[in-house]
């Protein structure tokens, strides 16, 4: 979406942002469906509904203040440093997946 984005002639901050931000909505969807497929299952029943709420806003508050990190570096540094940390990230997460 960033190099979309820049193609298409968008400033560089504001790219970054919807970028980031627009993967909440889906993130909580699927927070949401995955909670409500796993009640009354052996996985939901040794965490408590409070334990999970705490879990969610955490990552939640946190997810937030990553993004905030990253559309400040995307916006002060070229965006060679974010290509960097995405093809770092996403190399980890394919060789996880893998293994």
């Amino acid at each position: 979406t960033i190099a979309t984005g820049l193609l298409l002639g968008n400033k560089k901050e504001e790219v970054a942002k919807f970028s980031f931000l627009m993967v909440i909505i889906p993130v909580i969807g699927a927070n949401i469906v995955d909670f409500m497929q796993n009640r009354g299952t052996p996985y939901s029943s040794d965490i408590s509904d409070i334990a999970l709420i705490v879990g969610f806003l955490a990552s939640f508050i946190t997810g937030v203040f990553a993004c905030k990190f990253m559309i400040d570096i995307v916006k002060k540094s070229k965006l060679s440093y974010f290509a960097i940390y995405t093809l770092v990230v996403g190399g980890l997460a394919v060789f996880f997946a893998l293994k």
